[in-house]
């Protein structure tokens, strides 16, 4: 096992939980569709939340190539990053059926859409830590976590119904663009 392998067991735990919290929540939904009918902001929160779960692999990879020795600095970043993410897993979805009687949009309007707070400050917090990693190159991609990271307290903080749809949307575009463009992809390690 290498020293890597080692280090990301925490990471895989918190991460797991986010992912088995946001699959579990997502079954409940589906399940409680007939009392609650479905809403297609909090599940695609909840999709993009769950994208950024898995992203988070690919860019640990790279971080791991660029750091010539793990130590509790990067570690401690890291950690803090996959809890944002955990977090803003937990809380996007109802986590237990009927819990908090209401539709599913005002359930997320009230009480899921925080997580879209927890997601900006997630892609924020990776700023300071692209130019710890990789350096100067990252000043693009990190415009881009910036413009990301405001569309997503947006999204979060205004109120009218209409223009928090454009936002929310808003955020989902900008969350393949930057899948697309400018985000670790996956690595095949040999």
């Amino acid at each position: 096992m290498t020293g890597f392998e080692v280090i990301t067991i925490t990471f895989s735990f918190v991460l797991g939980l986010g992912v088995a919290q946001i699959l579990s929540s997502t079954a409940i939904v589906i399940r409680d569709r007939a009392e609650r009918p479905l809403h297609w902001m909090p599940l695609s929160v909840a999709a993009v939340s769950l994208l950024f779960h898995i992203q988070f692999w690919f860019a640990l990879v790279q971080v791991d190539q660029v750091l010539d020795q793990w130590t509790w600095p990067p570690y401690a970043a890291c950690l803090g990053l996959a809890v944002l993410l955990f977090l803003s897993g937990g809380i996007v979805l109802p986590s237990s059926s009927g819990a908090n009687a209401g539709t599913l949009a005002e359930d997320f309007r009230l009480r899921g859409s925080a997580s879209l707070l927890l997601l900006a400050a997630y892609v924020l917090a990776w700023i300071p830590c692209l130019y710890w990693f990789i350096g100067r190159d990252a000043t693009l991609t990190a415009a881009f976590n910036l413009l990301f990271g405001v569309v997503a307290i947006l999204a979060y903080v205004l109120k009218n119904d209409t223009i928090r749809t454009i936002a929310v949307l808003s955020v989902l575009a900008l969350c393949l663009c930057g899948i697309l463009l400018f985000w670790q992809t996956p690595i095949i390690l040999e």
